[in-house]
């Protein structure tokens, strides 16, 4: 019995060391409000297409549970889609500007080794649109 437990033990660790390494699961983000947008005048412009940005939060002891980590933080910003928006915000460049965020995508993801370091990401990517101060109401009034 005891000739088995130091290659069982051994098998295990690798396993489980071996199957951390490979860990990489992208998770979708859910949209939880939706904006119905009716363009109706050409008084806007594409200002950029596809602006990225991403932060991510390590984590010692982590275990993975969905695109949550539990385990301790070894950064104190772990509120990650704020930072990647504020990125997202600085570089679009419309501080003072009528402009939308269209088509936003969000991707959680968690890679590392369970129970040992795991890092927790999130990338945010959306297009930005600014409007013009030329807009003309084409609507009929009642």
């Amino acid at each position: 019995m005891k000739r088995y437990v130091l290659p069982v033990l051994l098998l295990f660790l690798v396993t489980v060391c071996g199957a951390g390494c490979t860990i990489h699961r992208p998770i979708s983000f859910v949209e939880t409000s939706y904006v119905q947008m009716e363009l109706e005048a050409n008084n806007f412009e594409v200002a950029k297409l596809g602006i990225q940005a991403t932060s991510s939060c390590p984590y010692l002891f982590g275990i993975p549970y969905g695109n949550i980590v539990i385990g301790i933080p070894l950064s104190t910003k772990t509120d990650l889609l704020n930072r990647a928006m504020t990125e997202i915000h600085e570089q679009a460049n419309v501080i003072g500007k009528s402009a939308v965020f269209h088509n936003i995508n969000v991707e959680w993801s968690v890679i590392g080794v369970p129970f040992i370091y795991i890092e927790r990401g999130a990338t945010i990517t959306a297009d930005v649109y600014v409007f013009t101060d030329d807009y003309e109401d084409y609507r009929e009034r009642p």
